[in-house]
C-alpha cells in the first residue's frame, strides 16, 4: 500500500473513524518497532523530527 493510497482511504472517512482506524494500525506498528522508533515516530506526530532533538534540550 502506498502513501497515497493511506491518505485516500483516510480521507474518505469521518475524522473520528480516520482516528479510529490510524489507532488500529499504530498499534500493530508499536508492537513491532523499537524505543527509540516509538520516541521518535510520537515526536513526529508533535512536530519534532526525533528523539535526538529533544534529548539535546533536556542535557545542555
Amino acid at each position: 500500500m502506498t502513501k497515497n493510497t493511506i491518505e485516500q482511504a483516510i480521507s474518505d472517512m469521518s475524522p473520528s473513524a480516520a482516528a479510529g482506524e490510524l489507532v488500529e494500525v499504530l498499534k500493530r506498528v508499536f508492537s513491532v518497532i523499537d524505543e527509540k522508533e516509538k520516541t521518535d515516530l510520537v515526536m513526529n506526530l508533535f512536530g519534532e523530527t526525533t528523539s535526538d532533538k529533544i534529548e539535546s534540550m533536556v542535557h545542555r
